[in-house]
Formats: C-alpha cells, structure tokens, sequence
C-alpha cells in the first residue's frame, strides 16, 4: 500500500482543477460553416455510432440495384454512399474487401484456429520420457546457462 505521506504533496487542493485549461474547442463546427452555409452547418448533427452500425448492417443485405441507387442518392450521407461506391467498384472487378470488413464490424471478427501436426496428423516433435539421469543432467546444463 502507498505511503499517505508521499501521495499528498500531489493531491489536488480544494477548488483547483485537474485540467485547468478545460477541454479543447470542437472545431467541427467552425469548419462546417467555411465548407456550407451555416443554416446548414447548423442542422448538421453527424452520424452516431448506432445510425453507423444500422447503415453498415443495413449494406450487408441490400441487394445489387439497392446499392446502385444509393450510390447516387444526393440525400445519403457520403460515408454511406461512399461505402456503396465502394461494394459496388470492387464487385465489379471481383473483390470483397469493403465487405469483408463491413461484416467483421457488424458481426465480429471470425474465430480462426490453426492446428499444427506432422505428417499424416503425428505430432510436430515427438514425445520423449526422460531417465532420471537425463533429466539430472539436463537441469545441470539448464543452472549453468541460466
């Protein structure tokens, strides 16, 4: 247990404050508002993790034309629409990454397990009994070098 009389020096005094220049501004906001027009900027509200995760999961079952038309759909926030972009230039030349990692965000990671044998399934590095004097031995050669 911590000696008391070490940890007071650096306890707070009554009245101060641990961080005393407070949390720094959300620039977001500032930036919005040279990007758009601040009524808009002002609406903006972004996306939160759960309307994300409906977006991603919502991804996974659309069907093909589904995706194409949210892909243009003006309206769609362009995470979502960039992610529909996305499926839809790696389908087209065959690969599933954006999905592959849409699913591991939505379902988890796939369990993998590996199995290391020998040949015909015999263990990598055979068992072996060892004598008495063998294992004297051994131990003697173990306190030397260690």
């Amino acid at each position: 247990m911590p000696n008391p009389e070490n940890i007071e020096p650096y306890k707070f005094k009554k009245g101060q404050s641990g961080n005393p220049n407070g949390r720094p501004p959300n620039r977001v906001p500032k930036t919005l508002q040279k990007v758009m027009t601040k009524t808009k900027a002002k609406k903006f509200t972004g996306l939160s993790n759960e309307e994300i995760n409906d977006w991603e999961a919502a991804l996974l079952t659309m069907e093909l034309d589904e995706i194409k038309l949210l892909s243009r759909e003006a309206e769609a926030p362009i995470y979502v629409r960039g992610l529909a972009m996305a499926i839809l230039v790696e389908a087209k030349n065959g690969v599933c990454k954006t999905l592959e990692r849409l699913r591991a965000n939505v379902y988890g990671q796939a369990k993998r397990t590996y199995e290391l044998t020998g040949a015909n399934g015999s263990d990598l590095v055979p068992a072996r009994v060892l004598t008495k004097d063998e294992a004297k031995q051994l131990l003697e050669e173990l306190e030397k070098e260690y």
